[in-house]
């Protein structure tokens, strides 16, 4: 239900870009829950419910991906990791 919320409100704010998991996982990143483009900035958006947070595993393979996109993109990103309820 959160990577819902949030999902509408990246698709409002960002111009939104739908990732292949198998693409990402055949070059050993990570899986990506949501992404998105603003001002020019690569943004990947990982959905957190509980206040543990992400993984050092979970992250490494997220910059792996950030890394692996940016190249394909030509751009600058970063990886924003959301675990509370968007504003609207």
């Amino acid at each position: 239900m959160l990577e819902l919320k949030h999902s509408k409100h990246i698709h409002q704010n960002f111009i939104p870009v739908l990732i292949s998991s198998k693409f990402l996982r055949s070059f050993q990143c990570g899986q990506v829950d949501l992404a998105g483009f603003r001002n020019k900035t690569f943004y990947l958006f990982e959905v957190k419910s509980k206040p543990e947070g992400i993984s050092i595993k979970q992250m490494k393979r997220l910059n792996l991906s950030l890394t692996l996109l940016c190249e394909i993109f030509n751009a600058e990103g970063k990886i924003t990791i959301l675990n509370n309820l968007p504003k609207d």
